[in-house]
């Protein structure tokens, strides 16, 4: 297993992976991660998109080791200002990407409900299944009432996303674009949405892995695990 770094070039952070090549627009969080490669469809995963809408007025940008940093100030139109952090994980020649996304948001409004809704575009003809803890850890009779999804999983013809919701986030992660339309090329979920105050910090994480093949049960079991029991951010 190895981990690249993020490489700055006009305004975008891109990394190379021995599978492909990732590329991130600094100002623009609504474009996400693009990922490249001459072997599968292209996908534009963890798009940010701050709701209410946002002036998106970068305040700094910077790269330690594996995590690009990006923050963005709450101007005078915003209700908020949030933070996002991309940390590249240990890729080999079996996972095309691997990433987590840890988001902050801020107010300094007395009272608001800010969200941040945070999507994926899939290829054309994408197949999605979402899982709740229970089934990522193996055993349906874990109690589910009021949780979010754990993983969303996309099935593409030449590869596949597995998103993953660390586990104490759920409970703030609400599912969007499901339902009938269960082929679309898009999903998506919002996060925190409920009363903020002054002065108050939300975080949420989450980790997508892009795949050349169908992981198994076993190995996504294994992120989530993994994940659950990682460190947080030294941002955090």
């Amino acid at each position: 297993m190895t981990t690249q770094s993020w490489v700055w070039q006009e305004g975008q952070a891109k990394v190379t992976t021995p599978r492909g090549t990732a590329t991130l627009a600094i100002s623009h969080p609504d474009a996400g991660i693009g990922f490249a490669s001459s072997n599968t469809a292209a996908w534009s995963i963890l798009q940010c998109f701050p709701l209410p809408q946002h002036s998106l007025q970068l305040e700094e940008a910077y790269v330690r080791e594996q995590d690009l940093i990006v923050r963005f100030r709450q101007s005078e139109e915003d209700k908020f200002g949030f933070q996002l952090n991309h940390r590249l994980l240990p890729t080999d020649n079996q996972l095309l990407l691997g990433l987590e996304l840890w988001v902050s948001i801020q107010t300094n409004e007395l009272d608001v409900e800010p969200k941040m809704r945070i999507q994926c575009d899939a290829p054309q003809g994408t197949q999605w299944e979402i899982w709740n803890h229970g089934q990522v850890v193996g055993d349906d009779q874990i109690e589910q009432a009021d949780s979010g999804p754990a993983a969303i999983l996309g099935w593409a013809s030449d590869s596949t996303l597995v998103w993953l919701i660390e586990h104490s986030d759920q409970g703030n992660c609400e599912l969007i674009a499901a339902g009938e339309n269960a082929t679309a090329e898009q999903r998506g979920v919002e996060l925190f949405g409920h009363f903020m105050e002054k002065g108050v910090i939300r975080r949420a994480r989450m980790r997508a892995y892009l795949c050349p093949d169908r992981p198994s049960p076993s190995q996504m079991r294994d992120w989530y695990l993994e994940f659950a029991a990682s460190p947080l951010p030294l941002t955090a």
